[in-house]
């Protein structure tokens, strides 16, 4: 009788420790929506990982999907988008040309030799759309950011070589970059933060260039769009193959390096980041600049998969 009392006051007391645990993640979850920092159920799982440890709360429940699922229905938070974003492909074109057309293109070059090269916009102080938020709670994010860099990126069909980003500002010398001895990644600038016909024309002429030196060659894939240069003969032995943009993009989604993959782990990066100023009591200074919004591009494409 006593060894059973003693174990059930043992289960109550860990169980008054795991309420308090939720109760001091309800209060942060609160505070993060407060100042519109989109928070998603793996970073509430982070979370009260942290504060259990801090707490020094000693569980045997673990913060899985079933307890975040529980945790969701008891304070009412449910999954929400501030916006959407859309793009169709006709997939069975694309999955017709995969099958009938690629084969031939590829045929002869090795797998490390097949590169995909894309570029994209990346509003760099931009927060995810997709949170989760009290069911009672209008879901607004805040005025959008709009400043913004075009980045280049490049792979091969296997992954592991992933050519150094290009990535394109406004501004020739942001104040930013007054103390910076170097920089991350090459930059470039334009009014308009743009990819242009120039960039894209010398970034293969120094990809050609370093290929020949490697005496590889390739075959690179990219998308059939303005800034891009019609003719690529300039890079001799070397095959670009323009496409339109859709079937690049869906070729980039069924085996190259693609970047969605990018903006997710660099949104994930700037939520920890907003986070932890918040935890710092910097609630006004959440934005990034540009040499860190570089910074995080590196550490993200080093770390796609």
């Amino acid at each position: 009788m006593k060894v059973d009392l003693v174990l059930q006051k043992n289960f109550e007391s860990k169980a008054e420790k795991f309420v308090d645990v939720e109760k001091v993640l309800l209060q942060w979850f609160n505070q993060c929506r407060s100042v519109k920092i989109p928070i998603s159920g793996l970073l509430l799982m982070e979370k009260a990982q942290e504060i259990s440890k801090k707490l020094i709360v000693e569980c045997n429940a673990s913060f899985s999907s079933e307890w975040l699922h529980k945790f969701k229905l008891r304070h009412g938070i449910t999954g929400k988008t501030v916006s959407v974003e859309s793009g169709d492909v006709d997939c069975e074109t694309v999955d017709g040309w995969i099958q009938n057309q690629l084969p031939d293109l590829i045929k002869g070059y090795e797998q490390k030799d097949i590169f995909n090269a894309d570029e994209t916009d990346l509003f760099y102080n931009l927060l995810p759309s997709k949170i989760l938020a009290i069911k009672s709670d209008t879901c607004h994010g805040g005025k959008k950011s709009k400043v913004r860099l075009t980045v280049l990126l490049c792979a091969n069909e296997i992954g592991p070589e992933k050519l150094p980003p290009l990535i394109i500002g406004k501004s020739k010398k942001p104040r930013c970059f007054k103390n910076a001895k170097t920089l991350p990644a090459k930059f470039l600038n334009n009014k308009k933060s743009w990819m242009t016909m120039s960039f894209f024309t010398d970034w293969l002429k120094e990809l050609g260039d370093k290929m020949r030196k490697q005496e590889r060659r390739i075959i690179l894939f990219i998308d059939q769009c303005p800034n891009h240069p019609p003719d690529t003969d300039f890079l001799k032995k070397h095959y670009c193959q323009v496409l339109p943009c859709k079937l690049c993009q869906q070729i980039a989604a069924t085996g190259f390096r693609n970047i969605k993959s990018l903006k997710q782990h660099y949104r994930k990066l700037l939520v920890k980041t907003a986070i932890a100023s918040l935890d710092h009591g910097d609630s006004k200074n959440m934005k990034i600049d540009v040499l860190q919004a570089m910074n995080f591009i590196i550490m993200v494409w080093q770390n796609v998969l």
